[in-house]
């Protein structure tokens, strides 16, 4: 008999399927870049097999590079798996800033499309002990709805910082975020359907929750308009 499922992996399983959906583009745009460099590496092998004796240096370059291309795109291959379909994973070391520059990477079109400045302070070597796609996929996914809820023409301020024994992180948007259900509020769906930036906020408190951290949503606790992810710190 099948184990039944909590509530938790449920919430994973929607917030996953969101975010692959919403984010499909960007991830398209990923792939294509990868597969850029390779037809580029072939470009250049090709002229160097026409004249080998010639360029004997820019086919090694080429091949070198056609190498470099297939690991990244094989890279990239695994790195969308595993963002479209959760796994169990070991905790590990996971920095703050370098998920946010990578989210941040990943959305850029998504900014650009809107005309959204964004400013993320973010320094190297500020991390948290998780498990790094469920991380990355909160991230992504608040980062994402936040970026929705914002109109044209805005701007967002993004920040990773300390606060105590806690790695804060924060989206402070120019413009206020629209209400939030409050994830640990009863939630009934005839009266008010869940918002797929309720999903999100719920699996970010959850995940948050689970390991000594929390989520402060703009009208939880502060009113400057910010969403902050709090979540332990990993000792040094």
């Amino acid at each position: 008999m099948r184990n039944p499922l909590a509530l938790n992996d449920c919430l994973e399983a929607a917030a996953y399927a969101v975010v692959g959906e919403r984010c499909r583009q960007a991830y398209l745009h990923d792939l294509r870049g990868g597969l850029q460099e390779l037809h580029s590496s072939v470009e250049l092998l090709a002229r160097a097999a026409k004249t080998l004796g010639e360029h004997a240096a820019l086919a090694d370059r080429a091949g070198a590079l056609a190498k470099k291309a297939l690991i990244n795109h094989q890279k990239s291959l695994v790195e969308l798996l595993d963002r479209a379909i959760p796994r169990d994973e070991d905790e590990v070391a996971v920095d703050v800033g370098e998920v946010l520059r990578d989210t941040m990477r990943l959305l850029h079109n998504d900014t650009a499309a809107k005309s959204i400045a964004v400013h993320l302070d973010a320094v190297s070597g500020i991390c948290i002990l998780t498990m790094p796609h469920r991380c990355k996929m909160v991230f992504l996914g608040l980062s994402v709805m936040i970026i929705d809820a914002m109109p044209p023409g805005g701007a967002l301020d993004i920040s990773v910082g300390r606060a105590g024994a806690l790695v804060c992180v924060e989206w402070r948007p120019a413009s206020p975020l629209p209400a939030i259900r409050g994830p640990e509020e009863p939630w009934d769906f005839a009266a008010a359907p869940l918002s797929r930036f309720d999903l999100l906020s719920a699996l970010a408190w959850r995940w948050t929750g689970a390991n000594g951290g929390r989520l402060e949503l703009p009208q939880s606790g502060h009113d400057d308009g910010s969403l902050r992810v709090l979540y332990p710190a990993l000792l040094e």
